[in-house]
């Protein structure tokens, strides 16, 4: 297994993104830890990039930008 399966990552927020990631999280019906993501990508002005299928699917509902990796490596 990689490397990086084994680390352990610390997301650090400001209460603008803790805010917008509940709002997010409420809407969508998903978890506040897939939500701070989608928060920071739409301060941050561009699309979140993904494996997770369902959390596309959940997202597009609410016209979130969100792009699965497999799109993403075929656009860029």
């Amino acid at each position: 297994a990689s490397d990086v399966y084994k680390r352990q990552f610390i997301i650090s927020t400001d209460i603008l993104v803790q805010k917008k990631a509940f709002e997010i999280s409420r809407k969508i019906k998903n978890s506040i830890y897939d939500s701070l993501y989608l928060a920071l990508s739409q301060l941050l002005d561009c699309p979140l990039v993904t494996a997770d299928d369902k959390l596309k699917l959940d997202s597009k509902k609410e016209n979130y930008s969100v792009m699965l990796l497999s799109e993403f490596k075929s656009a860029y």
